[in-house]
């Protein structure tokens, strides 16, 4: 199952980033996507065992009780996810204006 999702993801975000910002800004992209995916799998880590330290979670018996760091993290992708949704939406206003734009000017050409 986790085969299934990550492929996805991986085999589409060439796709994504040439609708959301063309074919010219694909290498730009798609290199800053990895970099920063590069610094969270880096990062993400440390700062977990951190905020568990911190916190001092631990679990009655044989090891930590890590629900307060699957909950930040839960709430890292949802925040995630709704900046895609946004950027999603602000991409479909975009390009409905532009559609609306070429459409009044070539109308307004053959009167």
């Amino acid at each position: 199952m986790l085969g299934l999702s990550v492929s996805s993801f991986i085999s589409l975000t060439s796709i994504v980033l040439v609708d959301l910002l063309g074919l010219d800004a694909l290498t730009s992209s798609f290199g800053l996507l990895v970099s920063f995916r590069g610094v969270s799998a880096v990062l993400g880590p440390p700062l977990a065992g951190a905020a568990l330290s911190a916190t001092g979670h631990s679990g009655g018996g044989n090891g930590n009780d890590y629900s307060i760091v699957f909950f930040v993290a839960a709430g890292l992708f949802a925040a995630g996810a709704t900046c895609g949704q946004v950027a999603h939406s602000l991409n479909r206003i975009r390009t409905r204006r532009r559609e609306e734009s070429r459409e009044r000017s070539g109308s307004g050409g053959r009167s």
